[in-house]
This record gives structure tokens, C-alpha cells and sequence, in this order.
């Protein structure tokens, strides 16, 4: 197969879901959320981001529809043999999480392009 520098290029803010298995309702009950629904965090549920990405056996995802296109084209290529052909910019804060978001890219062999 001859080798081209040809890549696929994406620019987004990308997002980092964060994904738990909950055993009951305390946690919603605890936030004053409904199952289901999506809502903008209020004052009192932003604690809820530092419990729930404490909690054993979150899972950190990288999301975001850039950056979803970006993962699903990257695990097409990577089928068919190709790699190092995708190449994501976006922006992550400093600190675990956005460390967590850049580190699952280049596990999965996206060119991670991040400003900090």
C-alpha cells in the first residue's frame, strides 16, 4: 500500500462524559435531577463533577461530534491498516481531566492537538 501524508483534519471543543453505574437514586435525589433528563448544571450540583469522577469504576470518555467523527474515522482506518492519519485540535483545561481526554487520543492513535 503506498504510504501518503494525506490526514483528516478536526477542530472542536471536545467534551469528557463520564459515565458510572449507579446502584439507586441517592445520587440524583442527592442533585435534585430527574432520570433521563439532560439539564444545565445549577450552583448546587457542581459538586457532583469532583464525586462523580471520584467515584470507582467511572469511565472517562472523550466526546464531542468532532471528536466522535474523529475516533469512529480513526477506528475505520485503523481496520483497514491505516494509521496516524486523523489529527484532532481542540482545548482542555490543565489539569486530570482534560490530561485523562488527551491521553485516551493518543492511546487510540489520534494526533491530539490540544491548547492548554
Amino acid at each position: 500500500m503506498e504510504q501518503t501524508r494525506d490526514q483528516i483534519f478536526l477542530i472542536e471543543n471536545p467534551l469528557l462524559d463520564i459515565s458510572i453505574e449507579a446502584k439507586d437514586n441517592a445520587l440524583l435525589e442527592k442533585y435534585e435531577l430527574q432520570a433521563g433528563l439532560a439539564s444545565l448544571a445549577s450552583e448546587k450540583q457542581l459538586p457532583m463533577y469532583d464525586e462523580i469522577w471520584n467515584m470507582e469504576g467511572r469511565m472517562a470518555i472523550p466526546g464531542g461530534s468532532a471528536l466522535n467523527s474523529a475516533r469512529a474515522t480513526n477506528f475505520m482506518l485503523k481496520n483497514q491498516g491505516i494509521a496516524g492519519k486523523v489529527t484532532y485540535f481542540g482545548s482542555v483545561g490543565k489539569d486530570e481531566r482534560g490530561d485523562t481526554l488527551t491521553q485516551n487520543l493518543v492511546n487510540d492513535g489520534i494526533n491530539a492537538n490540544m491548547h492548554v
